[in-house]
């Protein structure tokens, strides 16, 4: 855009002085064409950028609610370029024709060049909106990448919690049952020892009363 307008001064200055400038004016008009169309594919990469951007903003949901909106605004400023590109174009089109025409059009091409200079001037200022708009897109991005970043952290570390804790209750379950098949085994013992108390306590009976009988 700094060339563009330096070309534009440059070939009004042409025009006024003398007929030799107009090919110069020409071939300046020429350069900013391809500056022109240099910027028109900055502008559609960046539009490019800005749907990008979009999408990841409508997939990181709330978080990425923040940098949707700078993203809407670079979209912007780069449909606003390539309009003022444009606009541009088809002035410095209409100059060059003017000047190959006749040198009697010369003022009316110096007015074309103002105009295209009071034009790059303000595409001048939508370029550097752009790159500072970009600037910040880049940025919120990188903070995006850092939130996920964390999130996937934090996932990972949930899974290894849930797995020590599914490890654990296996542990547990483990023990219940080794601690049932335990008490069943108690169980089983005493009934043993008890089945084995009654034995003794009818022998010992039995052995009174035969004591009895022969003492008596």
């Amino acid at each position: 855009a700094g060339n563009l307008a330096g070309g534009a001064e440059q070939g009004n200055v042409g025009v006024r002085e003398t007929a030799e400038a107009l090919e110069r004016v020409r071939a300046s008009s020429n350069e900013m064409l391809d500056v022109i169309r240099m910027i028109n594919e900055v502008s559609e990469r960046t539009n490019l950028l800005s749907l990008n951007a979009s999408i990841e903003a409508a997939r990181a949901g709330d978080q990425g609610r923040g940098f949707a909106v700078v993203a809407h605004e670079v979209g912007q400023l780069a449909t606003n370029s390539q309009d003022y590109a444009g606009r541009i174009n088809a002035l410095l089109k209409e100059a060059v024709q003017g000047i190959e025409h006749s040198s009697d059009r010369g003022m009316a091409a110096s007015q074309m060049f103002e105009s295209i200079l009071d034009a790059s001037q303000v595409l001048q200022n939508q370029v550097r909106s752009m790159t500072a708009a970009v600037r910040s897109v880049s940025e919120q991005l990188d903070q995006l990448n850092q939130s996920v970043r964390q999130l996937s952290e934090l996932s990972t570390e949930i899974s290894t919690s849930t797995a020590e804790q599914h490890n654990a209750a296996e542990q547990i379950a483990r023990e219940i049952t080794t601690a049932s098949e335990s008490l069943a085994n108690g169980v089983t013992r005493a009934q043993q020892l008890n089945d084995l108390a009654g034995h003794m306590l009818e022998i010992s009976t039995a052995g009174e009363d035969i004591i009895r009988h022969y003492k008596w």
